[in-house]
């Protein structure tokens, strides 16, 4: 990792820098689509944001969880792998750190393709949702290999509990 052509060795360096620049952003691209995804969540009949619990998987910074929380979403905690705020827990998505059945959004915005065990994160994902709960994904096109692809198509067993759309709208 570079910049101005001094290599940088320290992982958190490399992370502070990307979400400086993911927060430099967020207003042009990044607030928008959070925008979208929440209006849609808002519209959903019987989710009060006031009284649902929302995990925010790789908010990158706490302009997103500020977002949600300026939405309605009072209860939302972010995870991410390195963090300055405490608005953001340091946690691995492949490995939460959380009773199953805990939140009754779990709300990830294009973070699932730097998953290095895409399985893993979509296992862990479902066991934090409670039943009837929802999961909020969406990707970008880092998702590539058709592995990583097949298992974001669910069977019936895998999602157990969780609601089609038809029904909550």
């Amino acid at each position: 990792f570079k910049k101005n052509n001094k290599e940088i060795i320290n992982e958190n360096a490399k992370g502070f820098y990307h979400n400086r620049t993911q927060m430099i952003s967020f207003n042009s691209a990044h607030r928008k689509r959070t925008e979208i995804v929440i209006n849609v969540l808002r519209s959903i009949k019987n989710i009060n944001p006031d009284e649902v619990n929302l995990l925010c998987v790789g908010p990158r910074n706490e302009a997103e969880i500020l977002l949600l929380k300026l939405y309605g979403f009072k209860n939302s905690i972010g995870i991410d792998l390195f963090t300055y705020s405490p608005l953001i827990k340091v946690m691995d998505m492949n490995f939460l750190e959380y009773a199953n059945n805990t939140f009754d959004i779990y709300y990830s915005n294009c973070v699932l393709g730097y998953s290095p065990d895409v399985k893993r994160t979509m296992s862990e994902a479902v066991r934090v949702i409670k039943h009837g709960g929802i999961l909020v994904m969406n990707w970008s096109s880092f998702l590539r290999k058709e592995k990583d692809i097949d298992c974001l198509t669910p069977t019936d067993s895998d999602i157990g509990g969780f609601l089609g759309l038809e029904t909550l709208i």
